[in-house]
């Protein structure tokens, strides 16, 4: 019996749900759409529509993004949501909205978190892309070399080491 009510409400606190969100960092171009996605571990079909998604800027709050019940759209932001996981999509991204995209499970009175994203908007030489030392190439060709070190306390607060060409910036 014990056993039973413990497996039961380990299931109604959500105790076993695990959020991951994959990309811990993401760069996109000014006006491109941000697309972030968020797994669960729950088999129950429920649970992607029930996520919510929140920012968090330079500012240290937190602010509500969508809802994903029912494939909510603003216009800016929407949420595509299958039985196991959910992508949130950021429509024209602007530089002001880089920050930590977080997506959130309710458990009861709470909130459950994943570790979230940064997104990180930019200018024509970004490409969508989620490594660090990362290598691309411009519009005219040349190879960009990006080398970002990110404070874990700041994910925001980061230093550029690059190089053009083969010449360090």
């Amino acid at each position: 019996m014990f056993i039973r009510y413990f497996v039961f409400l380990s299931k109604v606190l959500g105790v076993h749900l695990y959020l991951n969100q994959r990309e811990r960092h993401l760069f996109v171009t000014v006006n491109d759409t941000a697309k972030i996605s968020c797994f669960l571990t729950e088999d129950n079909p429920d649970v992607g529509r029930k996520l919510l998604w929140f920012w968090r800027g330079t500012e240290e709050t937190v602010t509500f993004v969508v809802n994903c019940y029912g494939n909510k759209s603003d216009g800016k932001y929407h949420c595509r949501h299958e039985p196991r996981s959910a992508t949130l999509e950021i429509h024209s991204a602007q530089r002001n909205e880089s920050g930590v995209y977080y997506c959130a499970y309710p458990i009861v009175n709470k909130l459950k978190f994943a570790e979230g994203s940064a997104l990180i908007v930019g200018g024509k030489h970004h490409r969508q892309s989620v490594a660090t030392g990362a290598q691309t190439e411009s519009p005219q060709g040349d190879i960009l070399y990006a080398d970002l070190d990110f404070d874990t306390k700041n994910p925001m607060k980061h230093r550029h080491r690059g190089q053009h060409n083969g010449k360090k910036k």
